[in-house]
């Protein structure tokens, strides 16, 4: 109301009126009332204050106009609503979208005077007629305020969000949810306007029969279309003139929208009417709307019996807090439809999918089904049972039909409940294909089948009708997608967590405004949930396009789709877990890869469903089986295994209703081998033809053998005839035999692909290349690979076309000799046509081969000797045309004769015509002429002075053994390019008897060793015939140091020593004569034959690396063996052979008493150990020779450490291991400590021991020439004063007959000590390794032959110990309750342990001391010490070093300090640290030379005040080299800060450990 104050002028009220910058005084009139009405927000934010100020406030609220009990009720109500509102729900739920709701946001439209509206509203309808204005003084009992309650709560639950009342169970109000969810979604039709508006037009009586409806509809989706209105009208039987439909927004004023209104009212048509209107959120427009609706609808009476409806529909957004006021009351009712468009894909209303798991909703689908097929089977099996009576009894034809007829109508009973129950399913399925393709991943080959996918899959997700016993696609889908949410709810979920997700997941605020709608956020959870469980199933449904075959409508292929979904329906046979699903990030949405079982992931079309499936159950199968029977039985057995398994079942059952399984197994031949090779060559399906043809010959090849018919099948049958009988099961066994002459043959594809087209050209032309009963694939490939390579004309002399011929031979040798190996080596099963083929690879890859040796060692490009050996190509080619075999002499002799004839080409081209040598009327290939100027060959001058015969054969004229004459001067340039093609002939030759004479494990033919011993020998020419050695050569080249050439002893080595033995006796024999004359040489060719033959042992024994009983075996029989000849006299092989058995064996023996007693591994073959070290014994104690028992002692220290040998020899029953001798000798020696001191020392020490012993002959020269050979220094002094104080105690211990020390064992005797920060020696559960962190810390020390080892952040609590393998650790560390960090420790040799007389000590987590004994009594004492790091606080630091000092303090002598030291120096006194310098400043060369000056002065001021203690004087040089360069320098400029790091302070270390390096 206006504020009256006026002014006053001559009894007239006036009042200041302002208009701008204006005022003037205007009269009043007596009678003058000013009352504004308006919405408080309205005021507030809208009116000016200057009005707001002239007006007197009055709030007015509904809740003035309740009377007590009214407001009783009212409190109820808002109670409730909050209570509706409030939801309760933990933290992590809270963490996926639970968010702190208002009422706004629950009640559409709901603001404060809402709720008191609701009850004057209710108040009003359940008064008393005659107290219907209301007055304060009725009494309105109890069921009054219940009824009003309640009617309240239906208005107000008129305008909930569905979701809301979804999530009610997690309110307080969770035992009013099924009341209220019943009244929303049944009551108050909420799922749909159309549902809407039919129960409200249509179902439901109205109040007053001629009554018209004002309905305010509020949604959140979108608005109706004129399709939707279409559809609107069907559904409420009215025509579409009687329907108006427009929207706000479309009127441009008022008028507009107020004359529509009229003519509707006006209507005169006698009908029912419905005008619609839609907007979105404006409520100044809405509230004008509505109040002209009311006017005009106030001025018009419509007639009777026509109603006319008013139903607004009002779009709003999602807004926090909500952003619409307009709940309506009285006339208008306010509804809230979250979505007012129909539900379109079929999902089961909210109320249903309530306490509802969502595999439920495929579980009743599959429920269906299985009570369909049961009712099915049911009824045929009354309609059979009938049949058959029908058949003896014509008076029960009756009967039979009226089965038929209940059989038709459970049928179409069933099918009627199926279709209402699993359309929704089907439905939700079909919306989730695009979904699920996108998860989906094809190979890169296949990019474009994902479309054709999605074609594919929504062709056979059609809705149509289901077979009377016959499964469909989407039922099997279904059912895997069932089986798969189930096992993630059973799994993954707890308690009832999967029921909940409706309103857990569903419901949440997050969710609901994120999409938009409830209906599509429960939508969109179905989707995300069943989206990945249905790309899986579809990853093995379209598995190398198996989708294919179901599309495939062809009646003759019926049986494939039969089988595809038979297979893909039984979870055992194609299986899929949810477990499968889950990726590396815990993701369900992850990318998943479309199975493609193609050989190394290439994709394929299979011709039978689930092949791939099929093949891993076989190789699972016949894995299983070959651990059950012998090979013979496995067919038999693995298919037993087979017809047992679902698989099996499915297949039999198939295979009977094609009567056979011969096509079923083609095609699975067919996708086997798509899965099992990949094609090379350009011609993919020739050579998988080629493969699949190969296989099935091996197949009948194996089935032949089996039945011993291989050699009497005379004819070849058909491939589908009745002699051969192909199964899977024969597939895979054959398979497995051949897989590496598939490999083979894959190679082969692989590195020449041209193979693929001259196979199937050659089995087109000649079947008899491939055998009916035997795979010959492998050698025709190679075959035709190495025809190819047969030089043509003259292709060789060409020189681009020769690199080319070298390169290709080079790039296939590899793949040919692998072929060749395996023939020979029988590593896979040949037949007779395979071996033949081996055989003829064999001769002509030899023959490319030696041609190519030829070529790569004589003729290599860019020699100037090129052109003489390629003009020799063809005829080596020629010439080996017959003779291939070079285990063979024929071969070996024309190579021979090849080689020197090619030798006489090449000396013509070299020297001209040939000229004689008058010594031994040869060819002269290098001229020397003697001093008689007779001119003389080479090789006769080397043989005349190796026999000492130096007399010209011509003028019997000898020349000087001290003029030797050299070859001519003139032609040496000739003579050395000869020379240097004559040795590429021979290491061409020496090739080609090495690769093919010595091939494999047999040894060549007699004439063969014959030959080459000729070639290795020479005997003179002249009077003595004398032997000679020469080079191994096929042209005469005496060696003029009589050398044993071991090339031919190793290559005879190669097979076995029985074998050869003969050979090797003739070998040693003619080697003796040659070195027979000197002793040292007869004794290097005996350990020459000795260590070739120990070589050729251990090549043996590396075979069998992993077999531990092969192992003791070899070593025992080794010393067996010899034991019968290593005692003979008579130098002979056999003799030479039992040495090195003998060292061989011994070897071995020395590993195994390592591995067994030092590092103390378990072994299962005791008794076998235990005759190794028996047989060991003999051999070294019992037989008159000395060397064996030396040999397996220095084998065991040298190889292992002289810690392991004296750890054998603890054992009472090893203590052989060191002869007697050598015992007796070792206790009679003496050691000194002094030899690490250096050489100097070892020779003083050796000659003072020479004065002292010979004292009284007066030797004291010889000290003083080892002095003059030393520098006059310290350290020879000292040298010499330790030496003598040596020998003088040692002196008086040994008597005169005892020889000197051996330095080199006193050395051994020396401790090793280490320092080590191993972190951490606690051991985590977690950890994968067996083995204890102790246990590894003792290997890594016993690597490095560590004695003592000072440890740090041992972190063990308190104090103890523990033994692991040698060492044993002991640690001090920290209380058991405080953190586990820091801890020191020790780890020591157990032998050493023992003689320790007290127990290392703990004095704190940082420190601990050990007491070493040493000789004489005196005592080392170790601290083992962890200083504390930069972090530690002070008190801390001070702390240690006081303990450390005290430590110090009680050792009489040096100790030996290790440890961390984790801190620089720092002054005892609490100064701050050395601070950081401007070294910046030293960059200027005037600067860096002013710095050098002030030094060199400060330094040479110091030396003049050096102290006498190396401590004290280390400390003073350091301050004096701070001093001035912090003088000099200065600090450096500091920018910010932050810029460099803060650094603590702490106390100094003591002097004698700051100083300590780490």
């Amino acid at each position: 109301m206006l504020i009256e104050y006026y002014a006053y002028f001559g009894g007239q009220r006036f009042v200041d009126l302002g208009l701008g910058t204006h005022r003037v005084k205007c009269r009043v009139h007596e009678d003058f009332r000013l009352i504004v009405v308006a919405e408080k927000e309205v005021v507030y934010l809208k009116y000016p204050i200057p009005l707001i100020n002239r007006l007197e406030k009055h709030v007015l609220a509904m809740t003035t106009m309740l009377n007590s009990s009214q407001i009783t009720v009212l409190n109820q109500l808002k109670q409730w609503a909050n209570q509706f509102v409030e939801v309760h729900t933990p933290l992590p739920a809270a963490r996926r979208g639970w968010k702190s709701l208002s009422e706004a946001d629950v009640f559409i439209g709901y603001h404060a005077d809402t709720a008191a509206s609701l009850v004057l509203q209710m108040s009003r309808q359940s008064a008393p007629k005659q107290n219907i204005e209301g007055e304060e003084d009725v009494e309105r009992d109890d069921n009054w305020a219940n009824e009003t309650l309640r009617g309240a709560q239906k208005l107000l639950l008129q305008c909930a969000t569905p979701e809301s009342v979804i999530r009610l169970r997690k309110t307080k109000l969770s035992h009013e949810e099924q009341r209220h969810v019943k009244c929303y979604f049944q009551e108050q039709r909420h799922n749909s306007l159309d549902e809407f508006l039919f129960h409200e037009l249509c179902e439901r009586e109205p109040q007053q029969p001629d009554a018209d409806l004002f309905i305010q509809v509020t949604t959140h989706a979108k608005l109706l279309s004129n399709a939707d209105i279409e559809r609107l009208c069907e559904v409420l039987k009215m025509r579409r003139k009687a329907v108006t439909h427009v929207r706000l927004q479309a009127f441009a004023t008022e008028q507009q929208f107020s004359r529509c209104i009229r003519a509707f009212s006006n209507a005169k048509a006698p009908e029912e009417r419905l005008m619609l209107l839609q907007c979105d959120h404006n409520a100044d427009l809405i509230a004008c709307a509505r109040h002209n609706i009311e006017n005009e609808f106030n001025q018009t009476a419509a007639a009777p019996g026509h109603r006319r409806h008013v139903v607004f529909v009002i779009q709003l957004p999602r807004t926090a807090g909500g952003c619409f006021l307009g709940f309506q009351g009285e006339r208008w009712k306010s509804f809230h439809i979250d979505d007012v468009q129909p539900q379109r894909d079929n999902l089961p209303s909210l109320s249903a999918l309530m306490d509802q798991s969502v595999s439920s909703l495929f579980g009743d689908a599959v429920e269906e089904e299985m009570l369909q097929a049961s009712a099915i089977a049911e009824s045929f099996a009354k309609l059979r049972l009938a049949t058959h009576d029908t058949a003896n009894k014509p008076e029960v034809e009756s009967d039979v039909g009226a089965t038929v007829s209940c059989l038709q109508r459970v049928l179409r009973d069933n099918r009627t409940d199926e279709t209402t129950k699993c359309n929704s399913v089907d439905s939700l399925i079909r919306q989730c294909v695009h979904a699920a393709s996108v998860i989906l991943k094809d190979p890169d080959t296949t990019k474009e089948r994902k479309t054709e996918r999605v074609q594919l899959l929504l062709q056979l997700l059609k809705p149509k009708k289901r077979g009377e016993n016959e499964l469909c696609f989407i039922d099997v889908l279904i059912k895997r997608i069932y089986l798969l949410l189930r096992e993630k709810e059973e799994n993954a979920m707890t308690g009832d967590m999967a029921r909940r997700w409706l309103s857990d997941e569903a419901a949440s605020v997050v969710s609901v405004n994120r999409i938009g709608t409830f209906r599509e956020a429960i939508r969109h959870y179905l989707e995300e949930k069943v989206t990945p469980m249905l790309a899986a199933v579809i990853t093995l449904a379209d598995a190398n396009a198996g989708l294919d075959i179901l599309s495939d409508n062809d009646a003759s292929t019926s049986w494939l789709r039969t089988l595809y979904l038979r297979m893909l329906n039984d979870p055992r046979v194609v299986a899929l877990t949810y477990a499968d699903l889950q990726s590396t990030d815990k993701s369900e949405l992850a990318e998943m890869q479309v199975r493609s079982t193609g050989c190394d992931g290439a994709a394929f079309k299979a011709r039978l469903p689930f092949s791939w499936i099929i093949k891993d159950k076989m190789d699972m199968l016949i894995h299983h089986a070959e651990e059950m029977t012998e090979r013979d039985d496995l067919d038999t057995l693995v298919c037993r295994l087979l017809r047992e398994s679902p698989l099996g079942i499915i297949l039999d059952k198939t295979g009977d209703e094609q009567l056979g399984m011969a096509e079923l197994v083609n095609l699975y031949l067919t996708d086997f081998v798509h899965m099992v090779h990949t094609p090379r060559s350009n011609n993919a399906e020739i050579e998988l033809k080629l493969v699949r043809v190969a296989i099935l010959a091996a197949a009948r090849g194996l089935q032949a053998r089996s039945r011993h018919e291989a050699d009497d099948a005379s004819v070849k049958p058909d491939d589908d005839g009745p002699s051969f009988d192909l199964t899977i099961q024969r597939i895979h066994i054959t398979f497995k035999t051949i897989q590496q002459r598939l490999r083979q043959f894959d190679e082969t594809a692989q590195l020449w692909p041209k193979c693929v087209e001259q196979l199937e050209e050659l089995s087109t032309n000649s079947d008899s290349c491939f055998p009916y009963d035997e795979m010959t694939l492998d050698g025709q490939a190679v075959l035709l690979l190495l025809k190819s390579l047969i030089p043509k004309g003259e292709c060789l002399n060409d020189a681009e076309q020769r690199v080319v011929w070298i390169k290709s031979v080079q790039r296939f040798q590899p793949l040919v000799e692998q072929f060749l190996s395996l023939v020979k080596n029988k590593a896979v099963e040949y037949g007779k046509a395979s071996i033949e083929l081996g055989n003829t690879c064999r001769l002509m890859w030899t023959r490319i081969s030696v041609v190519h040796l030829f070529l790569s060692h004589v003729c290599p490009v860019t020699t100037d000797t090129e052109s003489l050996g390629v003009k020799r190509c063809m005829p080596l080619w020629m010439m080996l045309k017959d003779h291939q075999d070079f285990k063979k002499l024929p071969a070996l002799q024309q190579v021979e004769k090849f080689l020197k004839s090619a030798n006489t080409t090449a000396h013509k081209s070299f020297y001209g015509e040939l000229t004689m040598c008058k010594q031994c009327q040869s060819p002269i290939e290098t001229s020397v002429r003697l001093s008689c100027d007779h001119i003389v060959c080479l090789n006769c001058v080397k043989e005349m002075n190796i026999t000492k015969n130096r007399k010209c054969a011509v003028c019997k004229r000898e020349w000087n053994e001290d003029n030797i004459p050299t070859p001519v001067a003139e032609n040496c340039e000739v003579t050395a390019r000869y020379n240097t093609y004559k040795e590429r002939c021979n290491t061409f030759f020496m090739e080609l008897v090495s690769r093919f004479c010595f091939e494999g494990d047999s040894p060549p033919e007699d004439g063969v060793v014959m030959r080459l011993l000729d070639h290795v020998t020479h005997h003179a020419q002249r009077d003595t015939g004398q032997p000679l050695t020469k080079e191994m050569t096929v042209f005469d080249s005496i060696d003029t140091t009589p050398v044993v050439r071991s090339l031919l002893l190793q290559l005879l080595l190669r097979s076995e020593v029985d074998v050869v033995k003969g050979h090797l006796q003739q070998y040693f024999d003619q080697a003796k004569q040659m070195v027979q004359q000197s002793t040292t040489e007869t004794v290097e060719l005996c350990l020459l034959f000795v260590s070739c033959l120990e070589d050729s042992y251990n090549n043996k024994a590396s075979r069998f690396v992993e077999s531990e009983i092969e192992q003791l075996k070899m070593a025992i029989d080794a010393i067996t063996k010899a034991k019968v000849h290593i005692t003979a006299e008579r130098v002979h092989v056999d003799k030479l052979e039992a040495i090195a058995l003998a060292r061989f064996g011994l070897a071995l023996t020395a590993t195994w008493m390592e591995r067994l007693y030092v590092q103390e591994q378990r072994c299962n073959y005791k008794t076998e150990v235990r005759r190794m070290f028996d047989v060991a014994e003999t051999l070294c104690n019992e037989l008159p020779l000395r060397w064996p028992g030396l040999f397996l002692m220095r084998q065991l220290g040298r190889r292992f450490g002289h810690d392991s040998l004296r750890k054998v020899v603890e054992y009472p029953h090893l203590r052989w291991v060191i002869p007697q001798h050598v015992r007796d000798a070792q206790n009679n020696e003496m050691v000194d400590r002094f030899v690490v001191i250096g050489e100097n020392y070892k020779h003083l020490r050796h000659a003072i021991q020479q004065v002292t012993w010979a004292a009284l002959r007066e030797n004291d020269p010889i000290i003083n020439e080892v002095l003059e050979k030393m520098p006059d220094d310290t350290t020879t002094k000292r040298s010499l004063l330790l030496a003598l104080y040596t020998e003088v105690t040692v002196s008086g211990a040994l008597t005169d007959t005892q020889p000197a020390i051996p330095m080199e064992e006193e050395e051994e005797l020396l401790l090793r000590f280490a320092q080590w920060n191993v972190r951490t020696l606690l051991d985590r559960e977690a950890a994968d390794r067996p083995e204890r962190r102790t246990a590894l810390v003792a290997m890594e020390l016993a690597k490095y032959n560590i004695d003592i080892a000072a440890l740090c952040e041992t972190r063990f609590s308190q104090s103890g110990s523990i033994n692991d393998l040698d060492y044993s650790f002991f640690w001090s560390g920290k209380p058991k309750r405080e953190r586990m960090e820091a801890g020191v420790g020790f780890a020591i040799k157990k032998d050493i342990v023992t003689k320790l007389t007290e127990m290392p000590r703990p004095i704190s987590d940082r420190i601990m001391t050990m007491r070493l004994p040493l000789s004489k009594d005196n005592f080392a004492t170790i601290i083992s010490m962890y200083t504390p790091t930069m972090t530690n606080p002070d008190e801390n630091k001070e702390a240690f070093y006081n303990q450390l000092t005290s430590v110090l303090s009680g050792i009489p002598h040096a100790a030996i300090k290790s440890g961390f030291q984790n801190t620089t120096k720092h002054n005892r006194q609490g100064t701050s640290k050395p601070t950081k310098l401007n070294t910046a400043k030293l960059s200027t060369i005037s600067h860096r030379e002013s710095f050098e000056q002030e030094m060199d002065s400060a330094l040479a001021q110091w030396e003049e005040n050096v102290s006498s203690t190396p401590t004290s004087e280390w400390a003073a040089l350091q301050q004096v080299v701070y001093n001035t360069a912090k003088t000099y320098l200065g600090k450096p400029d500091r920018n910010h800060q932050d810029q460099e790091l803060h650094e603590q302070k702490r106390p100094s270390p003591p002097e004698n450990v700051a100083n300590q390096e780490h």
